[in-house]
């Protein structure tokens, strides 16, 4: 498997610029087709507590920015985004996209990041999420996530 990890310096909470700076950073990979490509972590805004501002849950903006760049790119697509629940509290998500631009998986972070702030503005997720990527089997934990191995 071709894994590919793009690292950006986000755009504090502005989607679009963010959105450009993924592709651009694919157009200077040009990642072969079927690669796994990984897009941080809440990618399209920075970290930010601000759920009201970022989440993509009205507009579907970032949703539909990465199943369209799977599809135009041929690869699987792993990126952090963000939604709400029905209590107005952030959902800070991992979603996945087939070549095709089908969503393939979601996954809700299961420990937020306290210190951060971030257990006060989302939700935990329940389960941990597992889907195959070719000859492998792939768990999208976020971040804090990996310190709880269990």
């Amino acid at each position: 498997m071709n894994v590919v990890c793009l690292q950006l310096n986000c755009v504090w909470e502005n989607k679009q610029a963010n959105h450009n700076k993924v592709l651009e950073l694919l157009n200077a990979t040009r990642p072969k087709p079927d690669s796994l490509v990984i897009v941080p972590e809440m990618f399209a805004s920075g970290f930010s507590m601000n759920v009201a501002a970022i989440t993509d849950s009205a507009t579907n903006e970032s949703y539909d920015f990465l199943a369209q760049t799977a599809k135009t790119y041929g690869i699987y697509l792993m990126a952090g985004i963000v939604t709400t629940d029905a209590s107005g509290k952030g959902r800070n998500e991992c979603v996945t996209f087939t070549p095709d631009g089908t969503e393939l998986s979601r996954y809700c972070k299961l420990h937020p990041f306290t210190l951060g702030g971030e257990l006060d503005n989302y939700v935990k997720g329940e389960d941990v999420v597992t889907f195959p990527c070719q000859e492998f089997v792939v768990a999208p934990f976020i971040c804090y996530d990996l310190r709880f191995p269990e």
